[in-house]
């Protein structure tokens, strides 16, 4: 949407600007954010001085046409393109909601949808930026700012955890030809740093070495790169042993410092690894310059005290770690160690209190300190010790007052005084924005456990044991020896649990921070780390909090004004307290920011725009000739008049006794009982997400034997199984890996092994039960001991059936089964896909043992689904209707797991809170499940079981068009569809003849978008003679998807061989910004147009007699 001659702008404004400040305001939006801050700061401080003025009357113009709604939407949408261009977060967003709450159709200005994605990210609205961005790259795939648009993307999902999302961001922002603020090395150096998240160490080394040696990258980048090397060479394991790992990272890390001498964080690696190497002098003075450059940083105090304590020097220490922990009040290991100087003074109050404030963080802790704290609670209630006056440490409280060493704060104050001098020169040579204050985030440090007494020697140990034995009986002198030789135990002890602290936070990933941004590894309810908003970190909202072991480095925004967002955003003026909020919690509606800010129209909340309707087959051809190249996407399917796919409306409340409705089930005793099409029509009532059939192995006399463990590990021993190691669990609970949280990410790891293995597993998991029949439950163990501990089980998942040479006597049993659950069958819609897609139209197999795990899932594209219990054992199922998967959707984004890529087990108690109604049922052997079209799933076994599972697709309206809603769906959130629904629909035309008249509708329409497009690729490729080579496509050959994007690419090719000699496909829009004119690329034609074209000709609706 153009402002165009400044519509909605009074005369007296135009008044006030001249010709050529009108001409260059004009073209102010959303995509010249920074641009302002470009060029000369004369130049700079014009435009920003131009834009100002237009901003006051604009607003002028606002207030004198009274109330907002007076004012043409235009104008709002404006305000807040030039409010962002000022950095003027607030009333950008205020206008930016104005204009969303009286522009139906948002969605049509590209402009507005990035504008106010950069704002909620600013704000930290991750959720909603998300949304705003999805939509601004599903509607418009040309967008001149697309690069950074999957940068905020590709960060975003890097804060949540995403990343597998975060990677394929970074990974399109680099095959973007454009330009952006962030290069493509510093691209590439985040993909490294997702690989490394990931535990993917020497595909992150890799990356790493590669870039490294890459020419032309900045001395700056390249300090970070050595950093991030001597950090995983530092920590993995992979990388050789110990000492020549801690060598190698030294060297990395003395590298960083060269090539950026202002980086504080490298010199604190540095120093810890002298440190690590007993190398006491350069640690200390690693430890120097780290305070210089990075002013205040707790860590690295919490390293000194470490320093000092391992000297001998307890006043020294004590001060250090005070410093610590006035710089961060929840610096556990400066508290820890602070507790650990304590005790060895024999202090036991004051490493009491220092280690109850450890309790009292909520980060994750070993058992063994809590049990320790116990340990000096009782010994203080007991035996109060009478401290030596001589040797005695300031109390905590008098330790609190006590100032920094000189000999440190002397070059710490003069290094401070410089970087002040140089911002006041900085601040009269160039733009305030550009003077960026340093926020470092840092690993916590804790004791080196050589810097502790050791072990008690045989003979004091001997001694020891004698004296505790006569305890009662002693006398002054040997009371003494004994209280000494008590301390050295308990210092060993110390050591011990610190030395598991140490193990626990290195096996957790790391995050690195490289201008200008910082990528944090901390989890998303710590809103600790600055991030990227256009070439400068914005702050975050939340208290700082330093994340586990993680290098990073960050800049701070220079906007001042904004300080809290939670406060900023909840005193938004000029809103119109009549109208209908909208909130976090709400899924209805299409855009949202925090529920103290926003406010949506009733209006646009009134019906589901999510379905679409089908015009008139003339008047639809008529619209699609008109449509331009850019009118009909590639791919695209939905109307391009109605807003883009979005969540169904929340249904009404139910009460609360309706919250565990009885699961549909029918019963089954003869043949013709199951193959009666009221059997049919029972399950597929669109009022029921799940029908059990009972007894249709018995009523068929179907001979479930032939997928037992016995008979496939006789069959085909060597075939290949994917096995998941998970925790067996209560069905309603989810634990973290640590049992302490409960939480929706479901943790699994994969490995494969085979039929045979996984039998044996099977049975000798059987058999160890019957051995042991006083074995308690997971419930009886938590209980019992207060402690929850879960047994490790392995599900061998995902076991194909396809193979019909191996497999045949299975598959001849499974057509024993009612038409409509049939594997292949001419009324299942992917019957005709013409080629297996594993897991849908193939049977897969699922072993289990008691506990284990199918995580929450709707089916790929919502398509129904069949499931059969092959015994002996139960399996327990969870299912909602689809009516509420918006809802689990946005629980799933507030629980940071992806709802659909991600392993998620939702917690029963929260799904009731929110008033979803949860189908709950047993599963016995024998017993059909069908999961209607878009159900909500989850599964948990609770015997030795196995499972036999496909999909099926009925022919249905209800059934295409949710399929059709999940496919664009899919699209809007960067997520491949397994199922080619274009493809699909032109086999269903040359296979099916089609006898319900909603059903032919939707497909007709479908096959419009999909010709006219194919049309007009056509006549542009003659237009710009490129040469179209006839490939065909062959039966059973798959649909092909981009290699880059992973759309589905219909009837025009565009192929390129990469660097390992392989043709790679990609659609139009990909292999256009990789070659403007295609050089390079062969284009392909798979279908011949006039063949289209009679298809479609010939596609009428026939009489219900002919069709299905």
């Amino acid at each position: 949407m153009k402002f165009g001659h400044m519509n909605g702008v009074s005369e007296k404004i135009n008044s006030d600007l001249s010709s050529d400040e009108k001409f260059s305001l004009e073209e102010i939006d959303s995509t010249k954010f920074g641009v302002i801050d470009s060029g000369s700061f004369t130049d700079s401080l014009n435009r920003k001085r131009c834009i100002e003025k237009l901003v006051k009357s604009l607003e002028k113009d606002v207030k004198e046409n009274g109330k907002p709604g007076f004012s043409e939407p235009a104008n709002f949408s404006k305000l807040g393109h030039l409010n962002l261009v000022l950095r003027k977060y607030t009333k950008a967003l205020s206008a930016y909601q104005k204009f969303f709450k009286h522009q139906s159709d948002y969605w049509k200005d590209c402009n507005f949808l990035y504008g106010v994605g950069i704002v909620y990210f600013h704000y930290n609205a991750y959720q909603w930026a998300t949304r705003a961005f999805q939509q601004l790259l599903y509607l418009y795939k040309n967008f001149s700012r697309t690069k950074e648009v999957h940068i905020y993307l590709a960060l975003i999902f890097k804060i949540t955890r995403d990343y597998e999302s975060s990677l394929k961001h970074f990974q399109l922002a680099l095959n973007e030809p454009a330009k952006a603020d962030i290069s493509s090395f510093e691209i590439q150096f985040y993909i490294a740093n997702i690989y490394e998240c990931q535990g993917e160490y020497l595909k992150a080394r890799d990356t790493y070495e590669q870039l490294i040696n890459t020419p032309d990258i900045s001395p700056r980048l390249k300090s970070a790169i050595y950093k991030q090397l001597g950090w995983v060479t530092h920590t993995c394991e992979l990388f050789g042993d110990s000492k020549s790992r801690l060598l190698l990272s030294v060297d990395y890390f003395k590298h960083a410092t060269h090539f950026n001498p202002d980086d504080g964080e490298a010199f604190y690696y540095l120093g810890r690894c002298y440190a690590t190497l007993n190398n006491v002098q350069d640690a200390f003075m690693s430890y120097r310059h780290s305070i210089d450059k990075r002013e205040s940083s707790p860590d690295t105090w919490c390293s000194i005290g470490v320093l000092y304590q391992q000297q001998n020097q307890p006043m020294d220490a004590l001060q250090a770690f005070i410093c610590a922990v006035q710089l961060d009040r929840n610096h556990n290991s400066a508290w820890t160690n602070l507790g650990i100087l304590y005790e060895s003074r024999n202090q036991p109050k004051d490493a009491l209190y220092c280690f109850e404030n450890v309790l009292k963080s909520k980060r994750q802790l070993p058992i063994s300190l809590t049990n320790h704290i116990n340990v000096i609670r009782s010994q203080i209630a007991s035996y109060p010790t009478i401290p030596d006056k001589k040797g005695e440490l300031p109390t905590i409280h008098e330790a609190w007052k006590l100032p920094i060493p000189a000999e440190l704060t002397s070059r710490q104050h003069a290094a401070q005084q410089a970087k002040s001098n140089k911002r006041a020169m900085d601040a009269n040579s160039s733009f305030a924005s550009h003077c960026a204050s340093k926020k470092v985030f840092t690993p916590e440090q804790t004791v080196d456990p050589g810097g502790v007494d050791q072990i008690l020697s045989d003979e004091e140990l001997m001694w020891y044991k004698r004296l505790q034995q006569n305890s009662n009986n002693l006398n002054p002198q040997q009371q003494e020896h004994l209280r000494q030789l008590h301390n050295r135990m308990v210092q060993h002890q110390k050591s011990k649990f610190l030395l598991e602290k140490s193990a626990t936070y290195q096996q957790q990933p790391i995050s690195v921070g490289w201008p200008p941004t910082q990528m944090s590894s901390s989890p998303p309810t710590v809103a600790a780390s600055p991030v990227w908003v256009n070439g400068e970190v914005s702050p975050q909202a939340a208290k700082p909090s330093v994340p586990s072991r993680a290098p990073t480095q960050g800049v701070s925004g220079y906007d001042a004004d904004i300080s809290d967002a939670l406060s900023v955003i909840s005193a938004l003026e000029n809103i119109d307290s009549s109208t209908h909020h909208s909130s976090f919690n709400e899924t209805n509606s299409e855009l949202a920011v925090p529920r103290e800010a926003e406010e949506v129209s009733s209006s646009n909340n009134t019906t589901n725009q999510y379905s679409f309707s089908i015009l008139p087959n003339e008047k639809a051809l008529s619209l699609l000739r008109k449509l331009g190249c850019n009118g009909v996407d590639e791919g695209t399917i939905y109307r391009t008049a109605v807003p883009p796919p979005r969540v169904p409306v929340v249904p009404p409340l139910v009460p609360p006794d309706k919250l565990n409705p009885p699961t549909p089930t029918v019963s089954l005793e003869t043949r013709r009982e199951a193959y009666h099409s009221n059997l049919k029509a029972f399950c597929m009532a669109l009022d029921q997400p799940v029908t059990v059939i009972r007894g249709l192995a018995r009523a068929l006399k179907m001979d479930l034997s032939l997928f037992s463990t016995k008979v496939l590990a006789e069959t085909n021993p060597d075939h290949t199984v994917e096995v998941r190691t998970q925790m067996n669990q209560p069905t309603t609970e989810n634990w973290d890996p640590t049992c302490r949280h409960k939480v929706w990410k479901c943790e699994s790891h994969r490995t494969y092994s085979n039929i045979a293995k996984y039998a044996l597993y099977q049975v000798s998991s059987f058999q160890e039960s019957l051995k042991d029949d006083s074995r308690e439950t997971s419930e009886d163990a938590m209980r019992g001991k207060g402690k929850r501990r879960f047994k490790t089980i392995k599900f061998g998942t995902n076991v194909d059936l396809s193979d019909e040479k191996r497999w045949r006597n299975q598959l001849q049993e499974l057509n024993k089964l009612p038409p409509f659950t049939r594997v292949c069958h001419p009324s299942n819609i992917l019957s005709h896909l013409m080629y297996p897609v594993l897991g849908m139209n193939c049977v897969q197999l699922y072993m289990k043992v008691p506990g284990c795990r199918t995580p929450g899932h709707q089916e790929n594209l919502n398509f129904c689904a069949i499931n059969i219990n092959i015994g002996p054992g139960d399996c327990e199922w969870f299912v909602v209707d689809n009516a509420y998967w918006g809802v689990i959707n946005e629980m799933c984004e507030k629980n940071n797991v992806n709802f659909l890529t991600g392993s998620w087990w939702p917690i029963l108690a929260d799904l009731y809170q929110r008033n979803i109604p949860v189908y709950r049922f047993i599963q016995k052997p024998g017993d059909l499940v069908w999961i209607n079209s878009g159900g909500v799933h989850w599964v948990q076994s609770i015997g030795w079981c196995n499972n036999i599972a496909w999909n099926v697709g009925p022919l249905t309206a209800e059934q295409y068009q949710s399929s059709i809603e999940r496919y664009e769906w899919n699209k809007l959130q960067n997520t491949r569809s397994i199922v080619p629904m274009i493809t699909l629909t032109w086999n269903l035309v040359r296979n099916v003849k089609i006898s319900t008249k909603r059903v032919y509708e939707l497909m007709r329409y479908t096959l419009l978008k999909s010709l006219k497009y194919s049309e007009l690729v056509h006549e542009q490729m003659k237009e710009e003679n490129i040469e179209v080579k006839w490939h065909g496509h062959r039966t059973g050959e798959a649909a092909n998807c981009c290699v880059t994007c992973e759309d589905e690419v219909f009837n025009f090719l565009y192929v390129k061989e990469d660097s390992n000699k392989k043709w790679l496909v990609h659609c139009q829009r990909c292999a256009r910004r990789t070659s403007p004119n295609l050089k390079g690329f062969v284009v392909l034609l798979e279908y011949r147009l006039e063949d289209l074209r009679s298809l479609f000709d010939n596609f009428k609706l026939s009489t219900k007699e002919e069709g299905l």
